[in-house]
């Protein structure tokens, strides 16, 4: 491991409190979640009584402190609304979880500070620091830069092997084997596995998808869109993750669906296929075989042999689970099966894990939190007035690029932690638009696309 890391992690604190002493807090806090997941080292330190010190956490802490110092009218204009009561249990369950299941309080206080730091604290931001979607404009700004800065990146890891973490922080971030694909190399860049990668290109190509054909933006600052468009699109396909790919064509579809008016069709999108997936599992309803097949149809046997080894590891957590259905067995792998063969049951799925660990209670609670404020707004969305108004379809796009993390999560574990911040920046301007706080500026430049 190089000296970089440290320096990089513990240099990073104080680095977000100057940049919102620079910038105003919705530019600064936007950077700072977006740099500080696509830039800093896939590594973190055990810290007594206190949770890991990772690259998200010290982004957190350090937005939260430089809100407070540069800007702290901000924190004081939260209002409690009915989308942060699931934020709310979802945030306190840990201490039940730990004490129902004879882990003590202690565990339950620190399993709960764990969740504040690691998930509450980027939601609380993205409620307290954007406001209207003029606000959110400076958030997609931000993610769309650090996708142009990954294209470069990008293709040199496709063409030389994911290199740049070995080279700069001195250690791979995950098993190198896995970033080969298709004869090629699959890049990783600073992120923790190549699907997260996809997972980010692919949201900014459907922003951009948004921007450009569902608001009509002629140019990304004094680039064509279209060219934007094409630069992100074609280093999204380089990056073979097939799940991806799948990901970007339910948002495409999503995009089509309002355009064409039916946002209904194209909120309910991502809830349905979510609950419709977990619920087919839970009951045994949806076991896998056809997707298996297609998958070894149209993919590769390989691709079928991962799927299948994770239904058959679903299928036992799933059994487990279930016997403490609520509020789950808690950490220290208590919710793991111990297989015949003396191993423990990998678990692959973040909705699988949550189960386990949190219980239906923990899982519907943070589905919640990604999912609902953005579902509303994609159902009260007014597709027509996109060409007036582009920072509504930046929030759509964000709002279909939850949904898009939601599903991956299902048999992923690697929730972009820049989408929590995003689901509480559209509470808030859900909230806002609701008690008529939102002004419309018809015709109004799209300012915070100036990158």
């Amino acid at each position: 491991m190089s000296f970089l890391v440290p320096i990089a992690l513990f240099t990073w604190i104080p680095f977000v409190i100057l940049l919102h002493l620079w910038l105003p807090a919705r530019k600064a806090t936007s950077y700072a979640f977006a740099a500080g997941w696509c830039f800093l080292p896939m590594a973190g330190y055990a810290l007594p009584a206190l949770p890991d010190y990772t690259k998200m956490s010290a982004t957190s802490v350090g937005a939260l402190m430089g809100i407070a110092i540069s800007a702290p009218h901000l924190l004081m204009r939260f209002r409690f609304s009915r989308y942060d009561v699931p934020v709310a249990i979802f945030m306190i369950e840990p201490f039940f979880t730990s004490v129902t299941n004879g882990l003590g309080p202690y565990d339950g206080l620190a399993s709960t500070l764990t969740t504040t730091v690691t998930w509450v604290l980027p939601y609380a931001i993205g409620r307290v620091v954007y406001c209207t979607p003029q606000d959110i404009e400076s958030l997609v700004t931000a993610i769309l830069v650090c996708g142009l800065l990954y294209v470069p990146l990008c293709l040199w890891e496709i063409r030389m092997s994911p290199q740049l973490h070995l080279q700069v922080y001195g250690f791979y971030q995950h098993s190198f084997a896995q970033t080969m694909r298709g004869g090629g190399f699959r890049p990783i860049v600073f992120m923790q596995h190549g699907l997260q990668v996809a997972l980010w290109m692919g949201g900014c190509v459907i922003l951009v998808g948004f921007l450009w054909i569902g608001a009509r933006v002629k140019k990304v600052s004094q680039y064509p869109v279209w060219l934007v468009a094409v630069i992100l699109g074609g280093t999204f396909v380089l990056l073979k993750s097939l799940g991806a790919l799948v990901l970007v064509a339910l948002g495409c579809v999503a995009l089509a669906l309002c355009k064409l008016g039916w946002t209904r069709s194209a909120a309910l999108l991502f809830p349905l296929l979510l609950c419709g997936y977990i619920g087919g599992r839970v009951t045994g309803t949806v076991s896998g075989e056809r997707l298996i097949e297609t998958v070894t149809n149209y993919a590769s046997k390989e691709r079928a042999d991962s799927l299948k080894f994770r239904f058959d590891n679903e299928n036992l957590l799933i059994d487990k689970a279930l016997q403490r259905p609520i509020l789950g067995w808690g950490g220290w792998d208590r919710n793991r099966v111990r297989t015949e063969s003396g191993g423990m049951t990998t678990t692959d799925g973040w909705w699988i894990i949550l189960l386990g660990i949190r219980g239906s209670l923990g899982m519907i609670c943070f589905y919640l939190m990604l999912l609902w404020a953005p579902t509303v707004w994609l159902l009260k969305s007014q597709p027509k007035t996109w060409h007036l108004q582009p920072a509504a379809a930046m929030v759509s796009g964000l709002a279909v690029i939850a949904g898009m993390n939601a599903i991956d999560s299902l048999p992923n574990a690697m929730i972009v932690p820049i989408t929590i911040v995003s689901s509480g920046a559209i509470v808030s301007v859900v909230n806002a638009r609701k008690s008529n706080v939102v002004r419309r500026h018809p015709g109004a430049p799209v300012t915070a696309m100036l990158i």
